[in-house]
């Protein structure tokens, strides 16, 4: 890409994520400037908030569009995706947009119909089953046995996945699960064997004719006792995930096979979607697809990047990734942890708001702090609700990236934060 060429984006909903593509479209000698919507950020010089989609109509949007000379917008919101936005801006504001149209989201918000696409496409998959009915769950204990995992189908009444080691933790879930989709005409949720393993994701980057994998990133979920995962989202990964040689060779088979499927399919989509798959001894399982960034995964995976990021997306969004190669920086490894509200899986609507100050010491260390942020009428303070994370710390290191995190984590003056505090142990073994 020619260097006098200067690219306006429009971002939506930022989050931690967001505040680490804003950083490193900065970086970019290509960036004009970076519009946001429902957020702020600490970047003010060529960052500029610009209200709330959801109030704005579509003539004034298109209006905004061409006054500003947008030249693509990422939405990497669920509620905005599930919503079909991508399919507006596509037919009818005509804007180049990154992130999956509803029927392609399709795979992130509902686990059958994710579970069904995998079976269809010959893409290995623990077995499942759909359950309709709580008094049915031993018989899919005496099926699949014990431990098992229940999920929730439906992206819009919660998010993850339960391990149960009991019949009635079992009973309990489903029962909890079901009594959330009352209102549906159908309401059920899945069931599915449990298969002990490594988990891994995998990002991929899809402009509409190919397909990039990105590094392996080893992610962590929540956990409450042994083994048990509560409802929530990553709280913290690593890259490049350590693969045994078997497992790159079962890897790069699948991001073959994945290629080909979607060159045969041809999605009318661009964007970066996450592949969570887990290894077994002889197989290569496909737990999930999320179509979007991983949160933490992603921002590990971008301090990693050897290329200008800016660029990238432009191309990602104008189908010109055959223009792109993914560079990384050389031994070298990236970490981060995720820091929450030690009950947000409690709460309900309530919101907690808690001075910035009191959540992020003296950053000395020069770690990223990619914050959580308000629109700007609340900046200095965070607001989340129970799904939200405060922020993420990241940290690069050419031995262990977790020492410096956790060294800083150490300083957090607030007592009323959570976050596992074993990834580093973990990492070093």
């Amino acid at each position: 890409m020619e260097e006098s060429k200067k690219i306006n984006v429009l971002l939506y909903d930022t989050g931690s994520l967001g505040n680490s593509l804003i950083r490193n479209f900065c970086k970019s000698k290509l960036l004009s400037h970076i519009y946001l919507l429902n957020c702020d950020s600490d970047y003010k010089e060529k960052v500029v908030f610009t209200g709330y989609g959801k109030t704005t109509k579509i003539g004034e949007h298109k209006k905004f569009i061409k006054e500003n000379n947008i030249d693509f917008v990422i939405v990497n919101s669920e509620n905005y995706l599930y919503g079909g936005i991508i399919d507006m801006y596509k037919k009818i504001i005509k804007l180049p947009a990154i992130g999956a149209i509803k029927q392609w989201f399709f795979l992130e918000a509902s686990k059958s119909f994710c579970k069904n696409f995998m079976v269809q496409n010959d893409i290995k998959t623990p077995e499942y089953t759909i359950i309709y009915n709580e008094n049915l769950v031993d018989d899919y204990i005496k099926k699949f046995g014990l431990p098992i995992v229940i999920k929730d189908n439906n992206l819009k009444s919660g998010f993850g996945s339960y391990i149960c080691y009991t019949k009635w933790e079992c009973k309990k879930r489903v029962k909890e699960l079901l009594k959330k989709t009352k209102d549906n005409p159908f309401p059920f949720c899945i069931v599915e064997k449990f298969v002990k393993g490594s988990e891994i994701s995998v990002h991929f980057a899809w402009d509409g004719n190919e397909l990039l994998a990105f590094l392996p990133v080893k992610d962590f979920k929540p956990f409450k006792g042994k083994g048990k995962v509560l409802n929530t989202g990553g709280m913290g990964s690593f890259a490049p995930a350590f693969l045994s040689e078997r497992q790159k060779v079962m890897l790069e088979n699948y991001i073959n096979k994945l290629k080909d499927l979607f060159t045969t399919l041809k999605p009318d989509f661009t964007g970066i979607f996450v592949v969570n798959l887990l290894f077994t001894d002889d197989e290569l399982y496909t737990l999930e697809f999320n179509m979007r960034p991983g949160i933490t995964e992603f921002e590990t995976l971008i301090e990693l990047f050897d290329f200008d990021l800016l660029e990238f997306f432009y191309n990602l969004a104008t189908h010109q990734l055959n223009k792109c190669k993914i560079k990384y920086k050389e031994n070298l490894y990236s970490g981060c942890i995720t820091v929450v509200d030690k009950s947000f899986y409690k709460q309900k609507d309530k919101i907690i708001k808690l001075p910035l100050k009191k959540l992020l010491p003296a950053n000395e260390n020069k770690l990223l702090i990619n914050k959580h942020f308000g629109p700007p009428d609340v900046k200095g303070n965070v607001l989340v609700n129970k799904k939200d994370k405060f922020y993420t710390v990241v940290n690069t290191d050419f031995n262990n990236p977790f020492n410096g995190i956790y060294a800083y984590l150490k300083n957090v003056n607030c007592a009323n934060v959570y976050y596992r505090k074993d990834i580093g142990e973990i990492y070093a073994e």
